[in-house]
């Protein structure tokens, strides 16, 4: 990935991946978007995914159109109790913090 960031707006938050696809043609990789969409979604066989990459769902991981950028959207989280009483918007903050650290 050229870069991994977190984008807050007033109506939406998400973490926006964008792919460097000129390093990717260079090596000769077979990667494309599609292919790096699936692989957040479903992960790799015989690994062990973290909690917040088991969550999403194909709605949660949207292509751009130019299709070098993936923005990828907080899935709902079960309700804990240890995270009752923290605002919405401090929920989703915390999972992008968890979808970034997953990406990496």
């Amino acid at each position: 990935a050229k870069f991994i960031k977190e984008v807050h707006s007033i109506d939406q938050s998400y973490v926006s991946v964008k792919l460097d696809m000129n390093t990717i043609q260079t090596l000769h990789l077979n990667i494309n978007p599609q292919k790096v969409k699936h692989a957040i979604i479903y992960g790799v066989s015989a690994t062990a995914k973290p909690a917040v990459l088991r969550a999403l769902k194909d709605k949660h991981v949207l292509i751009c159109e130019r299709g070098n950028k993936l923005k990828i959207f907080a899935p709902e989280m079960k309700a804990e109790a240890k995270h009752k009483g923290i605002p919405t918007h401090q929920k989703i903050y915390f999972v992008l913090q968890a979808l970034k650290k997953a990406a990496l």
